[in-house]
């Protein structure tokens, strides 16, 4: 905190000593778990805040993606993954904080689908990405409760499965895999 209100400060000095008024948003990139476990604690400072979901899930599962060895346990829509990316959006509910997610994750449809399952509205990807994550986003209303965005992805030809694993939460299933959606 120390160091964001120096910042802040200076930045207000600097203003008033030339006259000049810029208008600007303070938010922070979140790449590892300390930052994001300390999520409500930084959203009382910062307006806005971008979850970096390569680092985030790669710290997370403490390996690393390059890796073909460890590959396979890098999956993005883990139940962990998308519990700890849950936790960070109710962390926030309350704080005037714009969440996004940068990262491989949000450029991919099924974990982009997930991520605005939970609650997050901006995805920064790669300009590859945006023709399919636009389709996927129109055919989607962002604010549909969870159950409504499960309703619609079995629409898209993505299966139910039975809502358990002990987690009592909707899952679904693509290409035989369980992704859990809502948490």
């Amino acid at each position: 905190d120390y160091i964001a209100l120096t910042l802040l400060q200076k930045n207000e000095e600097v203003m008033k000593k030339y006259k000049m008024k810029i208008d600007y948003l303070v938010g922070t990139m979140i790449e590892i778990p300390r930052a994001a476990i300390i999520a409500d604690d930084i959203a009382k400072i910062a307006e806005f805040f971008s979850f970096g979901t390569n680092d985030l899930t790669q710290f997370l599962f403490a390996a690393d993606r390059a890796n073909p060895k460890l590959a396979e346990r890098y999956d993005w829509l883990s139940h962990a993954i998308l519990r700890f990316l849950r936790r960070i959006v109710q962390a926030c509910t309350g704080h005037n904080v714009d969440l996004g997610v940068c990262g491989e994750m949000g450029g991919r449809r099924l974990d982009a689908l997930a991520l605005l399952g939970i609650g997050y509205r901006k995805l920064s990807i790669t300009p590859a990405a945006v023709g399919p994550i636009k389709e996927l986003v129109r055919k989607v209303d962002r604010h549909l409760p969870a159950e409504e965005i499960g309703d619609r992805m079995r629409n898209m030809g993505i299966k139910c499965a039975n809502p358990a694993m002990g987690w009592g939460l909707p899952s679904f299933y693509l290409l035989g895999r369980e992704y859990l959606i809502t948490l």
